[in-house]
């Protein structure tokens, strides 16, 4: 068992809050990416966020690492006289457990957590480059920014008779702000 988290540090990009957390000779890396999907307005208008946690030695020596990680069922429905399904299964010594609406409702648009990481690692380097040519402190406050503006909005997008989305009827809230609203229209 690892000793209790003595000491962090933490950095902030546009798309990213990654902490490291330090107990005794382990290094637990703690990631949470709120994908900025600039060019996908289906994508950045789902709300979804990843969490993942990986674990390093700081003294070149192994170690045994458990990381338990857990939410509530709230998280599948607001309405708490739905059913929600558990399961519990096991690949190589990784423990999963997950859990669903008794009657769940599509949801595929973001299945691939390496293609998101990827495009927010490179909208992340390129507003760092860009921003920083200015300097540091711009960078920061620039990062920072994006993850406010991102979100402080919610997008909307209705579904086509075929079910295909409607690019053409996209709908962008201020977030707290529930009179203003702007539609935008494809040209």
């Amino acid at each position: 068992m690892l000793p209790p988290f003595y000491s962090y540090t933490y950095k902030f990009t546009a798309t990213r809050s990654i902490f490291v957390l330090t107990a005794g000779s382990v290094d637990v890396t703690v990631t949470f990416l709120s994908p900025v999907e600039a060019t996908d307005l289906v994508k950045q208008s789902t709300p979804f966020a990843y969490m993942a946690v990986s674990a390093a030695s700081n003294d070149n020596a192994a170690h045994s690492v458990q990381v338990y990680s857990d939410i509530t069922a709230e998280w599948v429905s607001a309405n708490l006289s739905d059913t929600v399904e558990w399961s519990t299964s096991a690949v190589g010594n990784v423990i999963t457990h997950q859990f669903q609406s008794q009657l769940p409702s599509v949801f595929s648009e973001y299945q691939d957590h390496v293609q998101s990481l990827s495009r927010a690692q490179s909208l992340d380097s390129k507003v760092n480059s860009d921003a920083s040519k200015i300097s540091a402190d711009y960078a920061a406050i620039v990062e920072l920014s994006i993850r406010q503006a991102v979100g402080a909005t919610e997008i909307t997008i209705s579904r086509n008779p075929d079910g295909t989305w409607n690019t053409d009827d996209v709908i962008v809230f201020l977030k707290g702000i529930t009179v203003i609203f702007w539609k935008y229209h494809s040209v």
